[in-house]
């Protein structure tokens, strides 16, 4: 048995394994290579207080105690600071007295930005729901924020909306 190949299809077999020698890292590698660069970002903490909240269902009323359980921050440096994304991760806790049914629940978040004078400069409040499945007690959502931090200001956090001039 005889192997012969043309000098065509040896080019042609040449020009797939080159290809594939150039697709593949850029295929492995996907949008790493865009991802942003992240720097440290400024104090993040809850306000004393502000990590635990009672709130009220929507749909049947039922009492619910909403915690902060914890968060992830990612920030990139900004001409004017630095845009944060905030992963917060919760904890809703309800009783059955008011029934076993799905329940949803606001969720209310408030950043206020301080700056080193500890003066109030700006605040971000973000408004989401989150819920309870049928003959659940415990969930336990994520809620994440994206906003701008000041420069030159920290972070404080709490549950609920803050009003003015706290």
């Amino acid at each position: 048995m005889t192997i012969s190949s043309s000098p065509s299809s040896l080019r042609a077999r040449t020009l797939r394994i080159a290809a594939m020698v150039l697709i593949v890292p850029i295929v492995l590698t996907g949008c790493s290579a865009f991802e942003p660069n992240y720097t440290e970002c400024p104090s993040i903490k809850a306000a004393v207080g502000g990590e635990e909240v009672a709130t009220t269902g929507t749909n049947f009323g039922q009492n619910v105690i909403v915690r902060i359980n914890g968060y992830v921050a990612r920030c990139v440096a900004t001409a004017n600071g630095h845009s944060l994304k905030l992963d917060l991760g919760l904890l809703l806790r309800r009783d059955f007295d008011a029934g076993i049914a799905a329940e949803r629940v606001p969720i209310n978040v408030t950043l206020a930005f301080i700056d080193q004078d500890n003066n109030i400069v700006g605040r971000h409040l973000h408004q989401n729901n989150a819920a309870f499945a049928d003959y659940n007690d415990k969930s336990r959502p994520n809620v994440i924020i994206n906003t701008e931090i000041p420069s030159g200001t920290r972070v404080v956090l709490g549950l609920g909306k803050m009003a003015a001039g706290q």
